[in-house]
């Protein structure tokens, strides 16, 4: 895998690891098992959930600040955080444009920097879930060993530090997937944080004068850097098992049937989305007569009883003008895209409903978004938090309805159908004539009992590596 093309999106006794199996109404109801080595920790989402400090500056993982960063960047080996032995590995989104200091400074023998921005979320690839393909998927056990083998990378004992590095909601959101899928993939919190705010403002020391001291070449360079490609270490190393961060459609169907009293479901799309007056694009651009326009889901809305908090919603992200204070004096809007203080994200989240023990279940239209509030959920706010990641570029096909091609997407009687009252709120549906997407061919497996495959995969490999 091409690091340059393709993102770190990652980026007891014997122990039975259950995974809820969703069977939905009329379904044959199933419960997956599957026997783990007694040497895999089986995570539970209390165990992936970590609770910030209140002053970020003191965390070493997690959400960290960029005096944090800063002394990492130039000198690693005397402040590497207690318990990491390893590596430092920059994983940056984007370069800062216009500027002879593109990157975060790396030195090439225990930091390295990488831009994240190709294929960050688009890995290319399909994975089914036993019933429908997920577009943008978590990547395979085997993506996983040839991004740390070609990079030698070690999961065990590496840090790593996800940045973005100018301000773009989308790309921040896309560089704190990494969060998730390292985490999926069991690697400690420890060992994984995330900048808080755009490298371009908070790592410069013209703008961001906390960083007393440094000078601009301290902290950025002109290139990336790349370590020798001959790694020797694979993910089956971590012996725990971080898949209960992942929510599938089963098991938001379940969650939605049961009731949520112990759960809250946030969708991190705009308001426009929610309420399904803004068409959803698909994966697909093989739609109209040219068969290569982009596609749309059959139907728009919000899965039932979610609760709409938009993704940058947690940051700050003002545009960078002037406002006159109480005492008449000018103060400069916050646009670093840092992270707002914890009581205020749990303002933010208790305002939508969140109650005290309640599991977090989010989702958005990719899987991208709803990364970053997944990570707010569990890594600031401590919360024990789920992320579907199919989200609504999957759920919005599940549909009794004509595709582009005027071909049915579902029975009307088949379970798994998601148009319905039962699972969705807001439906809007799209005609067939304003392109909606098909099915990729045979994709679809409606006898299917559950919507597990995925997740079993990635636990059978660490097993068999």
């Amino acid at each position: 895998m091409n690091f340059t093309k393709a993102c770190l999106s990652i980026v007891a006794s014997l122990a039975t690891a259950t995974t809820l199996v969703a069977a939905p109404h009329g379904a044959q109801k199933h419960q997956h098992k599957h026997m783990f080595s007694k040497s895999i920790k089986v995570l539970n989402t209390t165990d992936i959930a970590t609770r910030s400090n209140d002053d970020y500056a003191m965390n070493n993982y997690g959400i960290v600040t960029a005096d944090k960063a800063a002394a990492w960047i130039t000198d690693w080996k005397h402040n590497k955080p207690a318990g990491v032995s390893g590596k430092l590995f920059v994983m940056q989104m984007g370069d800062i444009a216009g500027s002879e200091f593109n990157y975060i400074k790396s030195n090439g023998v225990d930091t390295f920097t990488f831009d994240r921005t190709a294929g960050c979320t688009t890995t290319g690839d399909f994975r089914n879930d036993g019933v429908s393909n997920v577009p943008k998927p978590v990547f395979t056990g085997a993506q996983m060993d040839e991004a740390f083998m070609a990079y030698n990378i070690d999961p065990k004992h590496d840090m790593f530090l996800l940045v973005v590095a100018e301000a773009d909601g989308g790309y921040y959101a896309g560089a704190i997937r990494m969060w998730y899928t390292l985490s999926y993939w069991g690697i400690a919190q420890k060992n994984i944080a995330v900048l808080s705010g755009q490298a371009s403002s908070v790592l410069n020391p013209e703008i961001n004068t906390d960083l007393h001291g440094f000078a601009k070449s301290d902290l950025f360079a002109a290139e990336q850097s790349v370590p020798t490609m001959d790694g020797t270490h694979s993910i089956s190393e971590i012996k725990r098992d971080g898949t209960i961060l992942q929510a599938t459609t089963g098991d938001m169907m379940e969650l939605v049937s049961n009731g949520t009293e112990n759960a809250m479901i946030i969708d991190a799309r705009s308001e426009a989305e929610y309420f399904g007056t803004k068409k959803a694009k698909t994966e697909f651009k093989v739609c109209g007569t040219d068969g290569a326009s982009q596609c749309y889901a059959a139907f728009d809305g919000h899965i039932k009883s979610s609760q709409n908090i938009y993704y940058t919603n947690v940051i700050n992200t003002s545009d960078a003008t002037v406002d006159v204070n109480l005492d008449g004096l000018v103060d400069k809007k916050d646009a670093s895209f840092t992270f707002k203080d914890i009581f205020e994200i749990e303002s933010i989240f208790a305002g939508a409903g969140y109650e005290a023990g309640q599991t977090a279940y989010v989702y958005c239209r990719t899987g991208t978004k709803a990364s970053m509030l997944t990570f707010t959920s569990a890594a600031i706010l401590g919360y024990p938090t789920r992320m579907y990641d199919g989200s609504w570029i999957q759920w919005g096909k599940m549909a009794d309805a004509l595709d582009t091609n005027d071909k049915q997407l579902l029975p009307s009687d088949t379970a798994w159908r998601l148009d319905v009252s039962d699972y969705t709120e807001s439906i809007v549906y799209n005609p067939n004539s304003d392109l909606v997407s098909p099915h990729a061919e045979g994709s679809l497996h409606l006898d299917a009992t559950n919507t597990n495959a995925i997740i079993n995969e990635d636990k059978a490999y660490k097993l068999v590596k």
